[in-house]
């Protein structure tokens, strides 16, 4: 007679070092496969992250609000509003900040013969839109 048997675990690791050793000794086990891994930031430098993007988006924009001002033969720019996409008091199509926070990847066996597994972290995407209105002297 023959059993088998199949669990599915998910772990955590904040640092890649800790995750690579893992990666190692567990993916060159009989028996044992690593197939996925999900590349994310920590809740705490996600949200560090979220606030300096969305710093950088408005930024972004007065910089561009104020080079088409310059084209125009107006002074400096002044903000009036600014918000996520469709809150400026009328309707237009607009993606609200996206956090694209996580990416995908696989481990994959280097060959075996206990030579480990190769891991190749992925970028992470982070995004944001907004929407501005400003005025110029």
């Amino acid at each position: 007679m023959r059993h088998s048997a199949h669990a599915r675990i998910m772990v955590k690791f904040r640092d890649f070092p800790t995750l690579a050793g893992f990666a190692d000794h567990w993916g060159g086990r009989p028996g044992v496969t690593l197939g996925h891994i999900e590349w994310t930031l920590t809740e705490t430098r996600q949200k560090e992250t979220e606030r300096s993007v969305l710093a950088q988006a408005v930024e972004v924009a007065r910089e561009r609000a104020q080079v088409l001002a310059t084209a125009a033969g107006a002074g400096e720019v002044r903000c009036l509003e600014v918000s996520d996409p469709g809150m400026l008091g009328h309707r237009t199509e607009g993606e609200p900040m996206m956090l694209a926070a996580s990416r995908s990847a696989y481990a994959k066996d280097a060959g075996g013969g206990g030579e480990g597994i190769e891991i190749a972290p992925e970028d992470v995407d982070i995004e944001a839109t907004v929407h501005a209105r400003f005025t110029a002297d």
